[in-house]
């Protein structure tokens, strides 16, 4: 099968390290699976004073934003990433979390349609990821090309509700399927813009070379070893994590951190006026991937409990090594992890209810958290990036068959 894959974040030569490249795995497992894939990437750029004035305060704004930027305009460019064929044509707007002018969308079109020709590339499906520019984008492709489309939200789509208005709606009815990153973000969906018959899930996975040791022989005699794995930005309360270590029953502990941002001071500040927490707190900064995995095979606890988190593969890898992982209720895993059961469920940000769980934790019996690790880790091997990949495939198989659409 021939795949457009549309997308405002992919992973490239001049991409910052932050972004996400979920989108990236699906289209390497796709050509595993012997299917063409072309990857046209629409990141935003903006007008040069944008970048001078963001680049004083760029980890303030991250925080702020909960996500990384860029920090210099990307530039049109045809690269190959890991054997995926990257098609980058940013797309020029003043504001942030605004609509694009429809003469950029017309032209980004027109760039789109060119390279699909000189490549000689006839998609049978166009496939959408993230809601703006790309809903405005495929559903004109799929006019222009006939052929079926469809996009994942990454968000509840309140915001794109909020850019295109009355208009919304009708762009969503000309989709052929719409995919959601968590059962949390399709319920807040349809509380906007009612339900949709076309709707699936679509969840990230984890390589299947993070999973081959994941049988690990836990004791559990002590619970002390606590970390975090995630930007150091405000909606992943990092430092409420250590307010809560600190208030609870457990006396002697260590909070490892990973990662980066701006969130790192307040860490940081604390320490200084407690000079007594440069024992238990280490910030390890932004560590390869392999050591991450090593870090939380040493580790009992995982915590992260950030609202408006899409998905979240770290809690995956956390699961498959055993940890006992502590996730946001109401987010994205809210129904992967159930509480108790394989892990634990916290309101975002909630130091006091964070406090309790982790109470409750320290005065489980050896059993009972070996029970909990296993669970996870059976939960964690059912995600693997093979298995994600080919679910979503099958949902896209669907549109393309005549006879479903």
């Amino acid at each position: 099968m021939n795949i457009a894959i549309v997308t405002p974040i992919y992973p490239g030569p001049n991409v910052p390290s932050g972004f996400t490249p979920v989108v990236h795995y699906f289209a390497k497992e796709w050509m595993k699976m012997g299917h063409n894939i072309k990857v046209i990437s629409l990141p935003s750029t903006f007008p040069s004073l944008y970048y001078k004035v963001s680049n004083r305060f760029i980890g303030l704004i991250e925080s702020i934003n909960g996500h990384s930027i860029n920090n210099t305009p990307p530039r049109q460019d045809v690269y190959n990433w890991e054997g995926v064929s990257v098609s980058q044509y940013p797309m020029l707007k003043y504001l942030p979390h605004m609509r694009y002018h429809n003469k950029v969308v017309n032209s980004t079109i027109d760039k789109i349609l060119n390279r699909l020709e000189e490549a000689d590339f006839t998609p049978d499906v166009i496939v959408g990821h993230w809601e703006n520019p790309t809903i405005e984008v495929i559903t004109r492709l799929k006019t222009i090309l006939n052929v079926p489309c469809s996009v994942v939200f990454h968000s509840d789509g309140s915001n794109f509700k909020q850019i295109y208005g009355t208009k919304a709606k009708e762009m969503l009815l000309n989709l052929d399927l719409i995919g959601f990153r968590s059962t949390a973000n399709r319920h807040k969906f349809e509380i906007n813009f009612g339900a949709f018959s076309n709707t699936f899930l679509c969840y990230s996975g984890v390589p299947k070379e993070l999973l081959k040791s994941s049988n690990y022989d836990r004791s559990f005699d002590s619970i002390n070893s606590f970390i975090f794995v995630g930007s150091l930005i405000r909606r992943k309360f990092p430092y409420e994590n250590l307010i809560a270590l600190l208030g609870s029953n457990i006396r002697e502990f260590e909070y490892k951190v990973i990662g980066s941002g701006f969130e790192s001071n307040k860490i940081k500040q604390l320490i200084q006026k407690q000079p007594v927490l440069k024992h238990n707190v280490k910030l390890y900064g932004r560590i390869p991937r392999e050591k991450v995995a090593e870090e939380l095979a040493r580790s009992d606890v995982f915590i992260m409990i950030s609202k408006s988190e899409v998905f979240g593969l770290v809690y995956l890898e956390a699961m498959s090594k055993g940890c006992i992982t502590i996730a946001s209720k109401g987010e994205a895993f809210d129904g992967i992890i159930i509480d108790g059961v394989n892990g634990f469920l916290c309101a975002p940000g909630n130091v006091a209810e964070l406090t309790t769980i982790l109470n409750r934790i320290v005065s489980m019996s050896k059993q009972r958290l070996i029970e909990i690790s296993k669970n996870a880790i059976t939960t964690a091997t059912k995600f693997t990036d093979e298995n994600v990949a080919l679910d979503y495939l099958e949902h896209i198989k669907s549109i393309t068959n005549p006879s479903k659409r």
